[in-house]
């Protein structure tokens, strides 16, 4: 009988272990859900000439970037990892886009594992050059607010404000002697932030400690 208990234990453990793992296959792990996506992503805006910017999917990972509208002879592609240089998980409920007619296009995004927020920016004139910003502030994250219409992202020393639609930006100063940032643990950095057209707000870690900086903007 106590033989039988002793090995109870260990086939109990491997079978709680087995159980966990599967769960764990679900798609449920960092920041959001990242359940295998199948199907293209879609961005369309309702304007004369129809820009529109597709994502699609190749073995559950973002693939390639296709974008145009019908005054274009041809569309425009960038492969994904080409343009972002990183590899991402995607959740659908996790990207936006926003169009500003029919001369660029915004993509907000974060990553599923990390929680790291990316912009990327589609011009859709061959003249103009693409854009990305792989330290994003988006509001996909629940401590994270950015008012409508701006997009926000840090380096190591400011945190900018930006007008989607103008272009006019606004920074406030982190730290003088800039600041060692793991964007794969944005929380480690970066509480919460609040970031308005009037003011940009965040709780930062500096020196070890969460100090709040505020500032008064003007976009220009």
């Amino acid at each position: 009988m106590r033989l039988l208990r002793l090995l109870f234990v260990p086939v109990c453990v491997i079978t709680l272990a087995w159980h966990m793992s599967s769960c764990g296959s679900s798609g449920k792990t960092g920041f959001c859900d990242t359940a295998c996506i199948t199907d293209t992503l879609r961005y369309v805006q309702a304007h004369p000439d129809t820009p529109f910017v597709l994502l699609s999917v190749k073995n559950c990972q973002p693939d390639t970037f296709i974008w145009s509208h019908k005054g274009l002879d041809t569309k425009r592609k960038m492969g994904f990892y080409e343009l972002v240089g990183k590899d991402v998980r995607l959740n659908k409920d996790f990207i936006s886009c926003y169009f500003n007619d029919t001369s660029y296009a915004w993509l907000k995004f974060n990553d599923c594992i990390t929680g790291r927020g990316f912009l990327v920016k589609l011009p859709y004139s061959k003249n103009d050059k693409w854009s990305i910003y792989t330290s994003a502030l988006n509001s996909f994250d629940k401590k994270f607010h950015v008012e409508d219409g701006l997009i926000a992202y840090y380096d190591e020393t400011f945190i900018y404000a930006q007008d989607q639609a103008t272009g006019k930006l606004d920074r406030t100063l982190m730290n003088n002697t800039g600041m060692d940032i793991d964007h794969n643990d944005i929380h480690g950095t970066f509480d919460s932030v609040n970031i308005t057209r009037n003011k940009i707000w965040a709780n930062i870690k500096i020196k070890g400690q969460f100090t709040p900086k505020e500032k008064q903007i003007a976009l220009k």
